[in-house]
């Protein structure tokens, strides 16, 4: 089993350390039911949240569901070896064997895979879904970093939005919820931020 440090990843100022805080605490809050996360248009704040939510005693997986870029790949220069969620998607790996271990003893990541030679597939969500409930019955938390796939936030149990203050406003927000709603996602909030 792969191993990566996570801590250049999940390092926070103080201020952002107690508004993430303040987030786990809200996520803490909600219906014990609420295991699966997504996070939508979130990028590094996905795993940022997943590290708050296991400094919070919770064990976590990291799910990186951005299937059309590699980006937590390439950030620790992985390779294009390394098995992840295509892989699994594809049926080449079982659940188990796309975990990657970190640093931190509860908290874990399924990278990517390979996504260069990935055709999405409509079976995708379907299989996502199916990981997702393994996962459920392994970890307390999985926060999954969807990009912008509405596909996929609606597979999870709630969904945060994330939004660049320069970009907010209130119409635009309302709009991304009720899109996210109207498929049958559980939107949690917007969160707004000034870094990108």
């Amino acid at each position: 089993m792969f191993s990566v440090n996570v801590d250049k990843l999940v390092s926070m100022t103080a201020e952002e350390k107690g508004a993430y805080s303040e987030l786990a605490d809200k996520i803490l809050q909600q219906d014990e039911n609420i295991k699966t996360i997504a996070i939508y248009n979130g990028g590094a704040s996905s795993l940022k949240i997943a590290g708050t939510l296991c400094d919070a005693g919770k064990k976590v997986i990291f799910a990186d569901a951005d299937l059309s870029s590699p980006v937590f790949m390439n950030k620790y220069k992985l390779g294009k070896n390394l098995m992840g969620i295509c892989d699994f998607f594809t049926g080449k790996e079982s659940a188990d064997n796309i975990i990657c271990l970190t640093d931190r003893d509860n908290l874990n990541i399924a990278f990517t895979g390979n996504t260069l030679k990935r055709k999405i597939s409509d079976m995708d969500t379907e299989r996502f879904s199916v990981l997702l409930n393994i996962f459920k019955e392994k970890y307390d938390f999985i926060i999954a970093d969807v990009a912008k796939s509405a596909d996929y936030a609606v597979m999870c149990d709630a969904i945060i939005c994330f939004m660049e203050e320069s970009e907010y406003s209130e119409e635009k927000a309302e709009s991304e919820v009720d899109a996210l709603t109207e498929k049958g996602g559980f939107v949690l909030g917007v969160v707004l931020t000034t870094e990108r």
